[in-house]
């Protein structure tokens, strides 16, 4: 049976009954009724489709901007991991890298203190080694100026000097001899003075090599050669004193200078 509509409601005709019917006054004001009230049901229907239709849109909306944050959540989420994950990944290299520099300094800085323990090592030995050939040179030089000879004439006079009596100081005496004497004692004094030095207090000197030293060797008297014919005697043996200079001319300042010694000091430039 098909829905009534209010149509049908109002245009309903009922057969007349021959016995016992309806009044057809009651039956007309209970149609009325039902019309006014099947009205009032159609109505409140539409406004719940209405209303129904908006919250479904509504629900359609919700679930679409659902679908829009839940792929921004994931997205904010796959992008703070990719930015923890990179991060670390950086963190990491930049470790590696200040790890592998600091092993390189701490390598560098160990070989450069190696080498120059080294090198301090070789100048402490250089300068052991210079200082032991300075004093060999020097106790040489002091046991050739300990066996200069003393010139017996000087002796003499010294002694001749020394029985003059007191009363007589103002006696002349040639100046040529005297200035003879004043040379020849010279060397006698310095080789005085070089003997009182101690060796023990030059042992206590530091002495540093100077740099580009060379030894250079103590120069040797050339052996006397005698004459064509004559015999060899034992006064014309080579001296170990012929390099010795006394007399008039001797200058020892230009023979100190022109001395290997001291040419070993000489300011390099």
């Amino acid at each position: 049976m098909a829905n009534l509509t209010l149509e049908d409601i109002a245009n309903i005709s009922f057969p007349r009954a021959n016995f016992g019917g309806y009044r057809a006054e009651d039956v007309d004001a209970f149609i009325d009724d039902v019309q006014v009230s099947y009205d009032n049901v159609l109505k409140e229907s539409a406004e719940l489709k209405r209303k129904l239709a908006i919250l479904a849109q509504k629900v359609e909306e919700y679930r679409n901007e659902e679908d829009s944050i839940r792929n921004t959540l994931l997205s904010a989420q796959k992008l703070a991991d990719a930015s923890v994950r990179e991060a670390k990944h950086k963190a990491e290299v930049i470790v590696a890298d200040a790890t592998e520099k600091a092993e390189r300094i701490i390598l560098g800085a160990q070989k450069e203190a190696n080498s120059q323990k080294g090198e301090l090592g070789r100048l402490k030995e250089e300068v052991a080694a210079f200082r032991t050939k300075l004093l060999t040179v020097y106790k040489e030089h002091l046991q050739i100026i300990q066996q200069l000879p003393v010139e017996e004439e000087t002796v003499k006079e010294k002694e001749a000097q020394a029985a003059e009596p007191a009363e007589e100081p103002e006696a002349s005496q040639p100046e040529a001899p005297q200035e003879t004497a004043g040379e020849e004692t010279a060397p006698e004094i310095k080789a005085q003075e070089v003997v009182a030095a101690d060796p023990k207090e030059l042992e206590k000197t530091k002495v540093y090599e100077p740099v580009g030293y060379t030894e250079t060797p103590m120069p040797q008297a050339a052996p006397m050669t005698p004459p064509d014919g004559a015999q060899p005697a034992e006064d014309q043996l080579p001296s170990r004193f012929a390099s010795l200079k006394f007399g008039e001319d001797y200058d020892l300042k230009s023979d100190v200078e022109e001395s290997p010694i001291n040419n070993m000091f000489k300011k390099r430039k």
